[in-house]
This record gives C-alpha cells, structure tokens and sequence, in this order.
C-alpha cells in the first residue's frame, strides 16, 4: 500500500498522528474508491492544511477531518456510498 509524504517540518507527536489517522482512511476509503484516489485526497488535504498552519497542534485534527469528508462526498457522488441521513430540499416559488 502507498503512503502518503509528510513535510519534513512536522514534529514526531504530529507526525504520528497523521500517519495513524490515514491509515484508517486508507482502511476504510480504499475498498471502495480505489488506492490512487485516496492517495490524491489525502495528498491535496494535507498540502492545502499545512502549507500556512502557524501551529502543528491541530493539523491531525484538521486533516483527518477534511480528508474524511472530501473522501465520503466523493464515494456518494458516484452513488459508492449511501448517505447516513436523508436530505430533503425545500423550493419555494415565490
């Protein structure tokens, strides 16, 4: 299985976290979108939260979060995964 690259400038405790965190993404997204799929995500999702963060203490966090929900829309979107709570759309014509 690929592993995403981390940025040299994360400290250990970060670090880990990170790794831990898409290791279970990799787990639970593979089977269903594909290796490279979940790869690019993450890969996007960590460029795009690292790049400016001042403080390491809340990249895992954020990281895992944004990856999770960029990973699940993707696998709904191509009807992979169904929805946990129906949504309902109201339109009103005025």
């Amino acid at each position: 299985m690929s592993t995403t690259p981390l940025p040299d400038d994360l400290d250990p405790a970060t670090r880990r976290r990170v790794e831990r965190d898409f290791k279970e993404l990799r787990h639970e997204f593979t089977p269903i979108l594909g290796a490279e799929a979940v790869e690019s995500c993450l890969r996007g999702c960590l460029d795009s939260l690292v790049v400016d963060a001042r403080l390491n203490s809340f990249v895992p966090l954020l990281v895992q979060r944004f990856a999770r929900e960029q990973l699940g829309a993707a696998a709904q979107n191509q009807g992979l995964l169904d929805k946990s709570v129906p949504e309902v759309l109201f339109v009103c014509n005025p």
